[in-house]
């Protein structure tokens, strides 16, 4: 047996600590990559050239004349939030994306 195997042997691996700044611009990137994804190119642009936070892609969304607007939005919003957990699973929190993300489910609003 292993004596350094031992997990009281080992010290904890200290947590990376990652920037407010570098998690919204991941947040940023990934909405970005899923906006251009399903067909919105300048609002992909617009994302990351104005470091858009998850309300104000949302309140962008919502004066768009697109009939699927709520859905769009909804999956933008949750693959920046998915982003921002792949650059820091530790301390990524689900809100407030999941929050207007619920709220623009079609079938909660009627």
């Amino acid at each position: 047996m292993n004596p350094l195997a031992s997990s009281s042997i080992l010290p904890s691996v200290p947590r990376r600590l990652i920037a407010i700044s570098t998690l919204s611009h991941f947040f940023c990137v990934g909405a970005s990559l899923a906006a251009r994804s399903i067909g919105y190119a300048r609002a992909a642009d617009l994302i990351v050239a104005d470091g858009l936070t998850a309300e104000r892609i949302v309140r962008l969304f919502s004066s768009s004349a697109s009939k699927s607007w709520r859905e769009d939005a909804a999956m933008i919003v949750l693959c920046g939030s998915i982003s921002r957990y792949r650059a820091a699973p530790q301390s990524w929190s689900p809100e407030p994306e999941a929050t207007f993300a619920r709220g623009l489910d079609r079938r909660r609003l009627r």
